[in-house]
C-alpha cells in the first residue's frame, strides 16, 4: 500500500487520542484502532444525508399498522415475562 499524503502540509489532530495524523495510512490505522469511521464514508443518496434517510426509514416503519401491532405484541410479551404471567 502506498502511503499517500492527505494534503500537503495538513496535520489532523485526533479528537480521540490527540495523535497527529498526516497520511491516509495513519488515518486508516487510527480509525481501525479506535473502531471509528469518518461521517463522509456514509455517503449520500440523491443528496439526502445518511442519517436523514435512516430517520425517514425508521419513522415510516414504526408508523405502519403492522409495525404498531408487532410492537404492542412484543411489549405485552415482555410484560408477561417480567410479571411471570
Amino acid at each position: 500500500m502506498v502511503d499517500i499524503i492527505i494534503k500537503k502540509d495538513v496535520r489532523i489532530k485526533s479528537p480521540i487520542d490527540g495523535s497527529i495524523i498526516t497520511t491516509r495510512r495513519q488515518l486508516s490505522e487510527h480509525n481501525k484502532k479506535h473502531n471509528v469511521v469518518q461521517t463522509g464514508e456514509f455517503g449520500s443518496n440523491n443528496g439526502e444525508k445518511f442519517f436523514d434517510r435512516k430517520k425517514k426509514e425508521r419513522d415510516s416503519y414504526y408508523a405502519s399498522p403492522e409495525a404498531k401491532k408487532e410492537r404492542i405484541k412484543d411489549l405485552l410479551k415482555s410484560y408477561d415475562k417480567e410479571t411471570h404471567r
